[in-house]
């Protein structure tokens, strides 16, 4: 898989971290949706390097459920699916 969320389920964790894979330098954007569509957070991280990079997301004010990391590499988007637990 090109991306990864952890801890997954969060059990407790005030921040998950999502992994990622990028084939050469671009620019990123991580965005976390929730069970409705709605957009609950968005980081633009800018221009990463070629390898394996991580983003960190603060998940201590989300309710439990259900959401969706979105990582939007060069345009290109791709999503996972991630719970929250307390």
């Amino acid at each position: 898989k090109d991306v990864q969320v952890y801890p997954n389920p969060s059990n407790g964790a005030n921040a998950i971290t999502v992994e990622f894979k990028l084939n050469k330098t671009a620019n990123v954007s991580v965005g976390v949706v929730n069970i409705l569509g709605k957009t609950v957070s968005s980081v633009n991280a800018g221009k990463m390097d070629q390898g394996t990079q991580t983003q960190s997301i603060n998940i201590a004010n989300y309710a439990d459920g259900i959401y969706f990391a979105k990582i939007a590499v060069d345009g290109i988007t791709q999503t996972v699916k991630f719970t929250v637990t307390r």
